[in-house]
């Protein structure tokens, strides 16, 4: 079995207060629908007001697209002429964030809740730039490159004023290019890959970089909430990655790990966090190790799974929390975003086809036992069986 793991960390990167309150005791699945029949969706982002937006794919076009809470999508207007548009993030104001095609010359664009389109400059001395994220501000993070190295990005902020979109470049940064953004201003970057791989955050603010982590040979800031936990995925290679993020608040383990002490849960299985809300919920996705009957791994990891995470439930797949009614025909793979009031976006399949879909919270009826939707006689069947089982 291959010993590379990727680890998913929740750190404390600045002051902040108690942890969130856990996640939803189920929900709700609502299908995010397609454009076109024969064209698959995938969505990137949730706002507050839970409008999800993504794209829909046609071979190599992309065209952006806007969800609403029941699911019905709709292709998103813009004036720009390409074959591959992308929306990548929605704030709680309405404004996108979308990118064309980087052969359209500055691909960055930002569509304002009333309708305005915005073209983000790229600065002198580069050629091309690319967006992660927009914040209730409408400032825009991301990074800015010189042709022909697409490699090696230096960090980038675009700032909403009066006139525009001003960009300045934090060529002082060290890292590749910006990978995380909060509504508070702070922003996370890549690591290298080196004996002395780092995690910084920088406050857009103060011009200053608020936290370092160093240790993994890669370290990359995920997401970042207003109180500045956020989610870093580490690529250490080795057995020691508790090592490498001692000190931070607390790790994700593969799904089916207790704590860092089960000996195999510091070498198998990987999990990928990829967004956190501000309630320090995680979402993500993970590939558990298969276990024997000993529970010790047996073979390769297995499918992937969108899970949820917090301090207090610990990692949990969405699949046990979704009513059973809605689950039919479904796998879920990914989880990509959470909003605050915990509606979660992501990818799976539904009927053997790829499928996107939308989490609602959903208030459990406390005599549906068995979650699917109704309260019928198999829920006293269902209460003895956990009753039995020593479930409390």
């Amino acid at each position: 079995m291959n010993s590379k793991i990727v680890v998913v960390v929740a750190g404390l990167c600045a002051s902040s207060s108690a942890w969130g309150q856990g996640v939803a005791d189920a929900y709700t699945l609502v299908e995010l629908q397609r454009l076109d029949p024969a064209n698959p969706v995938r969505p990137a982002a949730i706002n507050n007001s839970g409008v999800v937006v993504g794209e829909s794919i046609d071979g190599s076009v992309r065209v952006p697209v806007v969800f609403m809470p029941d699911g019905v999508s709709t292709e998103l207007s813009t004036p720009v002429i390409s074959d591959s548009i992308r929306a990548v993030d929605i704030n709680d104001e309405g404004a996108i964030l979308y990118r064309a095609s980087v052969s359209e010359g500055s691909p960055l664009h930002v569509r304002t809740a009333k309708g305005v389109h915005h073209e983000l400059p790229v600065p002198a001395g580069y050629d091309l730039s690319y967006g992660i994220a927009i914040n209730s501000r409408g400032d825009v993070a991301g990074g800015v490159f010189e042709l022909p190295d697409l490699v090696d990005g230096v960090p980038a902020i675009w700032s909403l004023t009066p006139s525009g979109y001003e960009v300045n470049v934090l060529s002082s940064l060290f890292g590749k290019g910006v990978s995380a953004f909060s509504d508070s201003g702070l922003v996370g970057y890549w690591g290298q890959y080196s004996s002395s791989g780092n995690g910084d955050l920088y406050d857009t603010r103060t011009g200053e970089v608020v936290s370092h982590f160093s240790g993994a040979q890669f370290a990359e800031a995920q997401d970042i909430n207003s109180a500045g936990r956020c989610v870093y995925a580490f690529d250490e290679g080795s057995s020691d990655v508790q090592t490498a993020v001692s000190g931070l608040v607390a790790s994700i383990y593969p799904l089916g790990c207790e704590d860092s002490a089960t000996p195999w849960c510091e070498t198998q299985g990987q999990m990928l966090g990829l967004a956190i809300n501000e309630q320090d919920v995680v979402v993500g996705y993970a590939n558990p190790v298969l276990l024997d009957n000993d529970g010790w791994p047996d073979g390769d990891y297995g499918p992937s799974t969108a899970f949820v995470w917090s301090e207090q439930t610990s990692s949990v797949r969405l699949t046990d929390l979704v009513i059973e009614s809605d689950l039919v025909g479904w796998t879920l793979s990914s989880a990509v975003d959470i909003n605050d009031a915990g509606w979660i976006i992501g990818n799976g399949n539904k009927d053997g086809e790829a499928a996107a879909f939308l989490l609602i919270p959903r208030e459990p009826c406390a005599g549906d036992v068995n979650r699917d939707g109704a309260v019928t006689p198999t829920d006293f069947s269902a209460w003895v069986g956990a009753y039995q089982s020593g479930c409390d």
